[in-house]
């Protein structure tokens, strides 16, 4: 089995690319300009983007008189949902909607008492716990209200002063494939995708070599995910209403300003450049080529097009072959191993020997990004 090429431990004991240099791989593109896609590329349409999740945040230091509310299991005034209370030490308690999945936390942090509602939106929007639909995300002022409203429901009234921030917000792409099998493999060609300083976390079904999941994620917590959505829902609606695997892939931003002053109160967000917002991790692959070959004919064949002499071919494709074939143990030091990592990335090359077709990895994220800079 060939292991991703970005998906590597380094020496200092991190994962992912090596650090981010952003005279490199800053691009010039904005989300107002991307290109035409490609024809051949065509074939993977984009059919809905918009907010998938939500996570509202509340602060201040009388927020502690909320944790009466917090005391045990309860249930929705209203509907009669059961309500479910988790504690995770003396100043960390979780409350869960059984019905809608709305989750609130309360728990004390360094510079006070945190308060956080998180939810899906179209859930919250239209009270139907299976609706995965993306909503414009203009509407999270309207989602605020319908959380207010279900946290009073569970026994939890906001204090008349406290003011709600956007925590996190999940801005999601769908697209439609015309196959299954090219939805498979786009999939995992994303899984050759580095993104600055991420580890590249793969989850799929056990005993398949089909993923179902990529996700890049920090130390602070997740930054993007790429999955399947009938994989997704299966669960929920069965697999018979889900539809076919690797028909409809869903790339989701999840934007996690890094400190609480960079968080944006609800009326901001509702007009901020969204589009900009989504885009920012993956607009500088736009200009970039990077082709995840199934095979290494056709990893050879594309370092004989885009490299400047048959000799550089050869070096590249030769530690290509050493990093696939022996992974840790390719080169005698790590500094080899990592200038070999980029001198392949380089050249626009990565091998993915279950994919079933060669993928174009910015093609696809250009077809994920295109709805978006028509976003109202």
């Amino acid at each position: 089995m060939l292991r991703p090429i970005h998906d590597r431990q380094r020496r200092d004991g991190s994962f992912g690319a090596p650090p981010y240099r952003p005279d490199k791989y800053k691009s010039s593109a904005s989300i107002g300009d991307i290109a035409p896609i490609k024809d051949e590329y065509k074939s993977v349409v984009p059919i809905a983007h918009g907010l998938h999740s939500i996570c509202l945040a509340w602060r201040g230091s009388g927020l502690e008189t909320l944790f009466p509310a917090f005391s045990g299991n309860t249930h929705d005034t209203e509907t009669g949902a059961q309500v479910t209370l988790r504690a995770y030490g003396k100043q960390h308690r979780e409350l869960r909607h059984s019905y809608s999945g709305l989750s609130l936390h309360l728990r004390a942090t360094n510079s006070g008492f945190l308060l956080t509602a998180e939810g899906i939106a179209s859930v919250l929007l239209s009270g139907n716990r299976i609706d995965d639909r993306l909503v414009n995300p203009r509407v999270v002022t309207e989602l605020e209200k319908r959380i207010q409203r279900q946290m009073l429901r569970m026994g939890v009234t906001l204090p008349w002063w406290a003011t709600a921030y956007v925590h996190r917000a999940d801005l999601a792409s769908d697209v439609r494939c015309a196959s299954a099998q090219l939805g498979h493999s786009i999939l995992r060609a994303f899984g050759q995708l580095p993104l600055p300083h991420c580890q590249i976390l793969q989850y799929g079904e056990r005993g398949s070599t089909r993923l179902e999941t990529v996700a890049w994620k920090l130390g602070s917590g997740l930054v993007a995910r790429a999955y399947d959505r009938h994989a997704k829902v299966e669960n929920k609606i069965g697999s018979e209403k889900a539809g076919p695997r690797g028909e409809i892939l869903r790339l989701e931003r999840q934007h996690r300003p890094d400190r609480p002053s960079r968080e944006m109160a609800v009326k901001q967000f509702a007009s901020a450049d969204h589009g900009r917002m989504y885009s920012e991790p993956f607009a500088p692959w736009l200009e970039r080529e990077l082709v995840v070959a199934s095979g290494y004919d056709e990893a050879n064949a594309h370092l004989m097009r885009v490299c400047p002499s048959d000799r550089n071919a050869q070096s590249l494709f030769g530690g290509l072959v050493r990093l696939t074939a022996c992974g840790e143990n390719a080169f005698p030091d790590s500094r080899k191993q990592n200038r070999c990592r980029r001198d392949l990335r380089e050249a626009g090359i990565a091998i993915d020997e279950f994919a079933e077709s060669n993928v174009e990895i910015g093609e696809v994220i250009r077809a994920f990004l295109s709805p978006w800079g028509n976003a109202t």
